[in-house]
C-alpha cells in the first residue's frame, strides 16, 4: 500500500499533456495570426489582430483538463479510503463467520453472487435443513438477501459484501 496521494502520476501526466497541447495550440495560433497579419497589411492599414473563438479553444481545453485533473486528484483519495474501509470490514466479517457460513459465502462468490438455495444444499456437509438455517442466519445479519422466484428461493450476496470482496 502506498502512502502518497492516489493518482499522483495520472494527474501529473494529464497536466503535462495539457501543457503540451497548450504550447502546440499557442504556436499554431501564433503562426496563424502572423499569416493573417500579412494578409491584413495589404487590406487594412492598422493590421490589428482580432482574437477569435478559435484562438480561445486551446485555452478552454487546457483549463478543462487541469480542472478535471484536480478534481480527480482530490476525489481519488476519498474513493481509495472508502474501498480500503470496505475491504477491512468485509475481512472482519468473514472472520466472524463459521466454517459452514464461509463455505456458503465462498460458493456465492464463485457463482458471481447469486445462486438458487437448492445449490447450497449441494455443498459438502450441508443438509437442506442446515443450509436453510445458515442462509437464514446470513440474511439476518445482512450478508445475503433471499428472494422468492416461482417455487424456489434465490440467495444473493449483499451488494456491500460483494464490492468489498471483489
Amino acid at each position: 500500500m502506498h502512502t502518497g496521494r492516489p493518482g499522483k502520476s495520472i494527474v501529473l501526466a494529464i497536466i503535462i499533456i495539457s501543457l503540451l497541447l497548450l504550447i502546440v495550440f499557442a504556436i499554431s495560433s501564433y503562426y496563424s495570426s502572423q499569416h493573417m497579419l500579412e494578409v491584413m497589411q495589404f487590406s487594412c492599414p492598422l493590421g490589428a489582430h482580432v482574437i477569435t473563438v478559435y484562438d480561445l479553444i486551446p485555452l478552454v481545453a487546457t483549463v478543462g483538463l487541469l480542472i478535471g485533473a484536480g478534481i480527480y486528484y482530490l476525489m481519488a483519495e476519498r474513493v481509495e479510503v472508502k474501498e480500503m474501509y470496505m475491504k477491512q470490514n468485509t475481512d472482519l466479517l468473514l472472520r466472524f463467520l463459521g466454517d459452514d457460513e464461509r463455505k456458503v459465502v465462498s460458493r456465492l462468490l464463485e457463482s458471481g453472487g447469486t445462486i438458487p438455495q437448492v445449490e447450497i444444499t449441494r455443498i459438502a456437509g450441508l443438509s437442506k435443513v442446515k443450509a436453510h438455517r445458515i442462509v437464514k442466519r446470513l440474511a439476518g445479519r445482512g450478508i445475503v438477501r433471499v428472494e422468492r422466484h416461482a417455487k424456489a428461493n434465490v440467495v444473493t450476496l449483499a451488494k456491500e459484501v460483494m464490492e468489498g470482496l471483489a
